[in-house]
């Protein structure tokens, strides 16, 4: 039986850990167990995925801050614990939604935070209703914000004329891909002429939708472990919509943001899309035999984004994520 109680018990055991490990990967854990539950796993697929993925997670860990204004602590990933009290003493006392009005509007000024990951794990949590979590995802989010630059003045361009300009420019890398990679990246010339270059639109939830839509197709054609990421944080933005306010300065984060992302991917768009791909039902049970938080997440997200805006092109990633899971990176 598919139970909130046990996802919530499972959430439980996984505030134990920090948010990162090893080299700076994030904990994916609460972000999998939310999507491989909304995609039909049971209490005993839920503690599988915890007793997998607790060997290789390192301990939550306490710290001596006592800030009282969680503000003060933005990009301090040491402060995690002093960030978790903080979130979660306003969570209990104003609930979930006044805390994410309070805080999405000043994290949202970095969207790519931890490779999208702080953006991720917080909509994931949220739609768990766990309140610890979302305490731990906040506190993830502000412990690894960070700004990226603005540009050159270029006059504004068409998306068809930006996406061109875009697909031309690519830093290749051997490097695994995190979040500094983004930020080193910010720091060349082809980001700079491109970051600030795209004409706004009205509201940013129309310049999420074609930024997602572009994604998918550059996904499709390089299952590409970065282009992935955009993928499941625009799902993310989407879900904290509600939080987000429309100024004109969230299309400027959001769009700097890919403009790093893609440039920083080093993908090469060498696949073709499939004709066809297998009903969700299918995709389901093909991401839970595995134990790959990316395929969970992406699987996830394609389905949600699939039934708000059908397009078989959803079912295409998802298939192509589940037979390519072996080559995916832990980040």
């Amino acid at each position: 039986m598919n139970s909130r109680t046990d996802l919530h018990r499972c959430l439980d055991q996984s505030l134990a850990f920090a948010p990162s490990y090893g080299p700076g990967y994030s904990n994916h854990l609460p972000m999998a167990l939310h999507a491989a539950w909304e995609l039909g796993a049971d209490g005993e697929r839920l503690a599988a995925q915890v007793q997998r993925e607790a060997g290789h997670l390192e301990p939550a860990r306490a710290d001596a801050s006592t800030a009282q204004d969680w503000r003060e602590l933005l990009g301090q990933r040491d402060a995690d614990a002093r960030l978790r009290a903080l979130m979660f003493a306003e969570i209990e006392a104003q609930g979930a939604e006044a805390a994410l009005r309070n805080r999405v509007p000043v994290l949202i000024t970095s969207p790519h935070a931890g490779l999208f990951h702080g953006m991720i794990r917080t909509a994931h949590a949220f739609e768990s209703g766990h309140a610890g979590e979302l305490a731990a995802a906040l506190a993830s989010w502000a412990g690894a914000w960070s700004t990226l630059p603005g540009g050159t003045n270029a006059e504004p361009q068409s998306l068809d004329a930006w996406q061109r300009a875009l697909q031309q420019r690519l830093v290749s890398s051997q490097e695994r891909l995190r979040g500094e990679r983004l930020l080193s990246v910010a720091k060349g010339l082809d980001y700079a002429a491109l970051c600030d270059a795209l004409a706004p639109e009205t509201h940013w939830v129309l310049r999420r939708e074609q930024l997602i839509s572009m994604a998918l197709d550059a996904y499709l054609e390089s299952r590409n472990f970065v282009i992935l990421h955009l993928i499941t944080g625009l799902r993310a933005l989407r879900v904290l919509a509600p939080f987000v306010p429309n100024w004109p300065d969230v299309q400027t984060w959001l769009t700097r943001a890919f403009t790093a992302a893609w440039l920083a991917s080093g993908m090469e768009r060498r696949w073709q899309a499939q004709q066809a791909a297998p009903a969700w039902p299918e995709l389901h049970r093909a991401a839970l035999a595995q134990f790959d938080d990316h395929v969970l997440k992406l699987v996830h997200a394609c389905w949600q984004e699939d039934r708000l805006r059908p397009d078989a092109r959803w079912r295409q990633a998802a298939a192509l994520v589940t037979e390519t899971a072996a080559a995916i990176p832990a980040v």
